[in-house]
């Protein structure tokens, strides 16, 4: 697995790492809102916002 952040790049072949990462990967995804309720969450702050 290749990444990169701000503080660089790093590869990490074990599986162990790829699990790890698939796994962060995965709950991160699942707590994500959809496409569309992000698009209306961000419809709602900018509305709050310019009032």
């Amino acid at each position: 697995m290749h990444w990169s952040g701000i503080r660089g790049t790093a590869c990490l072949e074990g599986k162990h790492h790829v699990r790890q990462y698939t796994r962060a990967f995965d709950g991160l995804r699942a707590a994500a809102l959809s496409p569309q309720r992000s698009a209306q969450l961000i419809k709602s702050v900018v509305k709050e916002y310019s009032e």
